[in-house]
């Protein structure tokens, strides 16, 4: 489920954690918002679950997530 999202990140909540997905929002000429992931850094879980990486499964389910709901809102989602 997607927390909140600022220019520069989304912050999602999955099986009782938090992650901060870094990337760039994106204001196409379409009027609907963009996201970019910046995949490689994501790495971890946020506080209080930060010494816990980020499997592949977990990054997947993590990029599922945002995509659903912005394919709701009939916003784009990229990776980088």
């Amino acid at each position: 489920m997607i927390l909140s999202v600022s220019r520069g990140s989304i912050k999602v909540s999955l099986d009782g954690k938090a992650v901060t997905v870094p990337g760039e929002m994106l204001f196409p000429s379409s009027g609907k918002v963009g996201f970019v992931i910046s995949l490689r850094d994501l790495k971890h879980w946020d506080y209080p679950n930060q010494d816990i990486q980020l499997t592949g499964e977990d990054i997947a389910r993590i990029i599922d997530d945002i995509s659903s709901d912005f394919e709701k809102g009939g916003h784009s989602l990229e990776m980088g």
